[in-house]
């Protein structure tokens, strides 16, 4: 079981690598037990498993939203996860309203790897009024 500490590591590392446009380097980080779930309410809502999956959502995720930016207000860690939470802004493509609302994020890792990563996202009323 990783520490608090090296949760903390991983997930500045993840947030570091993905906000810095190091898509390989982060994707290095999933392997096939690798679980990303999103709200099921959202275009892309659903459960992702595995490489090939984590790369879907995010081309799915992409596809939706444009200027992805994530200002992190905290990262909280244990022996068991993290959790990120900060305000997340992004253009929708279809719209072009640009919104922002908090978001926390649960990460799981397992032998320096993503176990499970669960967004949570405050306000998905907003979140979908931005898309029509």
């Amino acid at each position: 079981m990783p520490s608090a500490a090296e949760n903390e590591r991983l997930t500045r590392e993840l947030y570091k690598a993905f906000f810095s446009g190091e898509l390989e380097r982060w994707f290095s980080y999933v392997d096939d037990e690798s679980v990303l779930i999103e709200a099921d309410g959202l275009p892309y809502g659903g459960t992702y498993k595995g490489v090939a999956e984590f790369r879907r959502a995010i081309t799915a995720v992409t596809e939706v939203w444009a200027d992805i930016q994530f200002d992190i207000v905290e990262i909280m860690s244990s022996d068991l996860c993290a959790m990120g939470y900060g305000i997340f802004s992004v253009t929708s493509k279809k719209t072009g309203r640009r919104i922002s609302f908090p978001l926390a994020e649960k990460w799981t890792f397992v032998g320096g790897k993503i176990r499970e990563l669960r967004p949570y996202y405050a306000d998905t009323v907003l979140v979908r009024s931005a898309l029509v």
